[in-house]
C-alpha cells in the first residue's frame, strides 16, 4: 500500500461544515482516511464525504468532554478524478477554529483491506504531549493513521509504534496526522507527540491489510502521481515477499 496524497481544510470561524480548497484524484479501490477535530459542542461529525456526498466515510465517533476527534475511513472509493472533501457537523461548531485532514492510500495489486481496530480509547486532558490509546493488529501487514491537536502548542518529534511514522502531515492550527504501513504485526501501540502545555486530543484508527499469492513482491512508490498538500516527511522501506526473503 502506498500514500497518494492528502487534502486539507481550514477554518478560524463557528463553521457547521468544512470543504478542502483543493481536490483529489480518486482511482477506483482507492482507501481513505479522515480526521478531523470541531469542538461539537452538543453536536457532532453527521458526514465525511464528497461535497456531492459520494464517497461517503464510516465514521468513527469518539466525542469527549472537550475536542471532539473523529475519524472516517474508506475501503475502497469510487472514481473520482476532482473529489473535493467535505465534514459536516449537526450544528455550528462550539469553539472557533476546526480542520480536517483527509489521507489517500493505494493497494498494490493482491493487497484487499479490511478495517482492522480503532477509534483507540478516548485520550484528551490537559497537560504535555498527547498520546492516543493503544491498538493492535489482527494482520501481519496494516496501516495505521493517528491524529493529534493542541489547542494551545505546536506538535514534533512524533511517534507510531514507538518510531517515526512513515509519513507527518501538519495542519494549519497545531492539528497533525501521522500514518504507517506495518508488515508486522503490532500489539499495543499508540500515536502521539510532544508539545507544550495545552488542551490536546489524540487518536488512532488501524486497517488490516491481506496480501494474496500473486500480488506485487515490492511497493510501487505512487507520491508524485497526483501531488499532495500539506508538508509530509516519507521513509522508504522494503516490503517482505510472498515466497521468501528478499
Amino acid at each position: 500500500m502506498d500514500f497518494i496524497a492528502s487534502v486539507q481544510a481550514y477554518t478560524s470561524g463557528y463553521d457547521s461544515s468544512l470543504e478542502a480548497s483543493s481536490t483529489l484524484n480518486i482511482l477506483a479501490g482507492d482507501v481513505l482516511v479522515m480526521i478531523t477535530n470541531p469542538d461539537a459542542g452538543t453536536g457532532s461529525v453527521t458526514s465525511m464525504a464528497e461535497d456531492d456526498e459520494s464517497n461517503d466515510l464510516t465514521l468513527l465517533d469518539s466525542s469527549t468532554s472537550g475536542r471532539d476527534m473523529t475519524i472516517g475511513y474508506l475501503l475502497s472509493a469510487a472514481a473520482s478524478s476532482a473529489a473535493t472533501m467535505k465534514v459536516t457537523l449537526s450544528g455550528a461548531a462550539n469553539t472557533a477554529g476546526w480542520e480536517f485532514t483527509c489521507l489517500q492510500f493505494r493497494t498494490a495489486a493482491g493487497e484487499t483491506v479490511t478495517f482492522g481496530s480503532g477509534p483507540a480509547s478516548n485520550n484528551s486532558g490537559w497537560g504535555v504531549n498527547p498520546i492516543s490509546g493503544q491498538l493492535s493488529t489482527t494482520s501481519s501487514d496494516s496501516l495505521f493513521v493517528g491524529g493529534a491537536f493542541n489547542a494551545n502548542a505546536a506538535l514534533s518529534n512524533h511517534l507510531l509504534g514507538g518510531s517515526a511514522p512513515d509519513g507527518v502531515i501538519t495542519g494549519t492550527d497545531d492539528f497533525d496526522l501521522g500514518y504507517s504501513v506495518f508488515s508486522t504485526s503490532q500489539s499495543n501501540i499508540t500515536y502521539g507527540a510532544s508539545s507544550g502545555q495545552g488542551v490536546w486530543v489524540a487518536q488512532m484508527i488501524g486497517l488490516d491489510i491481506e496480501v494474496s499469492s500473486g500480488g506485487s513482491l515490492l511497493p510501487i512508490n505512487r507520491n508524485w502521481e497526483n501531488g499532495f498538500t500539506g508538508n509530509v516527511t516519507r521513509k522508504c522501506s522494503f516490503k517482505r515477499s510472498l515466497g521468501g526473503q528478499l
